[in-house]
């Protein structure tokens, strides 16, 4: 999938410009007249109304955020979502269906292949170095920058995949879909994401529990499984491939012997799937006394895995604030990380959602406005822009309102797969598969930032489109479809679109100048930097980046007063951003301001109190006192 391959089209320049072509799309074809193709269901019409409504709310949150710039950025990648929802509901023809999970399917492993080449030969791509964020750290994150973002769309090709074993025409192909998971399981585990575990383990079992028949989706699975513990125990005995150094020649060695065996178990687990589907194996017939007897037993020793699990300890775990990397990991990080019970501070993100929430319980602080919370409030150093929990950040910016408009999204979907389970023509596997997808990438989001990162989130996103839409429809007899909307209701609905394109593009081009005026910078042609600066204020006068941008470019060339007056604009524009007091404080010191200075970097503090940069710059300056 293109958008997983530009940092998962996180940045605004890639996601609005996606989101134009979406929108324009949409325009096109209703004012042509060829969407909506078919009348969409109750279920679509709640689930875009959901959605469009959070998009709505987000952006009337810029009447109440402190940061105008944030809440409508936010508001943007709500449309994009929407915009997607509304052309998957609108253009897919009824029973397009398994057309939409193969495409999934053959993306994920798609480029979850290519993350894993490039992890197992480092000097492949150059892009796919890990980003470390630690020192030390060698998880995976290319293409997503991310690795639980690689770890969780690796997970969600799982279910589709799944279904390709059970109902892909050629021999071929089923074998291949059995092939693809222990590749995928193997960069899950390079990963060390547990949030991808819980992904890929919610993603199965609910295909288990909605495919049918259960028995041959159990074996593919199976299969799949015993291939998948295959290729982790290749690599948990490659000890260089999982700590580094990652451009030593052990690292080398081990990727090409790991690649190979890893590339020989998805050949053999292939082909033990399509020798095993040969087999039919007749379900034991049980008597009433033995089935409740085994129900009995099943349930003991599910009793006694939670008991031996000591679930209160391991959520007193999981409530403890993370430690400083490097202590109390012994031996391998990644597989230390991957059993451990810690929290990595989600708890404190979410508890301060919560905190955040309890300000303002109605519509919340805004759109955007969860990173300056934190910042002031959370109880981490940690840099952080999100909750790490769409439902806890949705709390804490938009209050019940916006909680109760994404829970609106996700009750329309499993109100969808309910009804279309229960008819007799419903492709049932597909169905299954799909629902999976969306389970598991619900979960997902309830964990992590992935609703922020479009290259995963649209997996979801899809997945949720198509079980609403006539797309999950049987398909209709030729000359039976019925489309839908009046001339009006579509001319009304191409100008919404049109203004969509426009919001989409003013921080698109506002962006791109700033991005443009910080290359120049760089290049040290302060005039065509500043140029670029004020063009990117031009497009979005709102915004604090663009003045921020011009304080910078100003204060380079020494003009102190007028970068004073730039950053004095941005702060206007967002008060609770700690950088542009840090830059005021700089420049008051530079122009010899010392009182000044010291006032606006107490004021950055107070913004930031547990910064490691700016406590340290406060010992610097007691210290220089």
């Amino acid at each position: 999938m293109g958008l997983a391959l530009d940092d998962g089209s996180f940045a605004v320049t890639t996601r609005n410009a996606i989101a134009v072509a979406v929108w324009a799309a949409l325009a096109a074809g209703a004012l042509s007249g060829a969407w909506p193709r078919e009348r969409p269901r109750r279920t679509a019409i709640i689930a875009a109304g959901a959605l469009a409504g959070l998009a709505a709310l987000s952006l009337a949150s810029i009447a109440w955020a402190d940061s105008a710039e944030d809440a409508f950025d936010e508001a943007t990648r709500v449309m994009l979502y929407l915009g997607a929802l509304l052309l998957v509901i609108g253009a897919a023809p009824r029973g397009s269906a398994p057309r939409f999970a193969d495409g999934l399917a053959v993306g994920i492993i798609g480029v979850g292949l290519l993350a894993l080449v490039a992890r197992l030969f480092p000097s492949f791509i150059e892009a796919a170095e890990p980003a470390a964020a630690f020192e030390g750290d060698v998880r995976p994150t290319y293409p997503f920058g991310y690795w639980n973002a690689v770890a969780v769309f690796a997970a969600l090709g799982l279910p589709l995949l799944l279904r390709g074993a059970l109902v892909w025409s050629r021999t071929w192909a089923r074998a291949a879909g059995v092939a693809a998971v222990p590749p995928l399981a193997a960069l899950i585990y390079l990963t060390s994401s547990r949030t991808g575990v819980l992904t890929a383990s919610v993603g199965v079992l609910a295909f288990l529990l909605l495919a049918a028949p259960r028995g041959r989706a159990a074996v593919a699975a199976g299969v799949a499984g015993i291939g998948s513990a295959g290729s982790i125990v290749v690599l948990a005995s490659s000890s260089a491939i999982l700590d580094g150094p990652l451009e030593s020649s052990t690292a080398h060695s081990q990727g090409r012997v790991s690649a190979v065996a890893i590339l020989a178990i998805a050949i053999v687990a292939g082909v033990a799937y399509v020798l095993s589907s040969r087999v039919r194996l007749a379900a034991p017939r049980l008597s009433p006394g033995a089935r409740r007897a085994t129900a009995v037993v099943a349930g003991l020793l599910l009793l006694g895995a939670v008991i031996a699990a000591d679930p209160v300890e391991r959520f007193e775990s999981f409530k403890e604030p993370p430690p400083p990397r490097g202590e109390g990991v012994t031996g391998s990080y990644i597989k230390s990380h991957l059993t451990s019970g810690g929290s990595n501070g989600r708890w404190q993100f979410w508890s301060a959602a919560v905190d955040q929430w309890e300000e303002h319980p109605l519509v919340g602080d805004g759109a955007g406005s969860y990173a300056a919370w934190w910042a002031r409030n959370g109880s981490l150093s940690y840099v952080t822009r999100d909750a790490h929990s769409l439902y806890a950040e949705m709390l804490g910016e938009l209050g019940v309102a916006g909680l109760l408009l994404i829970l609106g999204l996700l009750a329309a979907v499993a109100v969808a797969v309910r009804s279309r389970l229960r008819e007799r023509t419903s492709d049932r596997v597909t169905l299954a598969a799909l629902g999976a997808a969306a389970a598991a990438f619900a979960l997902a989001a309830g964990i992590d930032w992935v609703w922020e990162i479009p290259g995963v989130a649209l997996v979801g996103v899809v997945a949720f489109a198509v079980l609403v839409a006539p797309a999950s429809d049987a398909p209709s007899p030729a000359g039976r479809g019925q489309r839908g909307g009046a001339r009006v209701v579509r001319a009304l609905f191409a100008v919404v679109a049109l203004g969509v394109i426009v919001a989409q593009g003013i921080p698109l081009l506002a962006q791109r100048a700033i991005r443009e005026s910080e290359e120049e910078l760089g290049r040290g042609d302060l005039a065509g930097a500043l140029d670029s600066a004020r063009d990117a204020e031009s497009w979005q006068p709102w915004a604090a980046s663009p003045h921020f941008q011009i304080a910078v470019v100003q204060g380079k060339a020494g003009r102190f007063p007028e970068a004073r007056e730039a950053i004095d604009a941005a702060i206007e524009r967002d008060p609770v951003d700690w950088r542009a007091r840090l830059v005021a404080s700089r420049l008051e010191e530079a122009a010899g301001d010392e009182s000044a200075a010291e006032r606006e970097f107490q004021e950055a503090l107070s913004l930031n109190p547990r910064s490691p940069l700016l406590n340290s710059l406060e010992r610097r300056m007691s210290d220089s006192r």
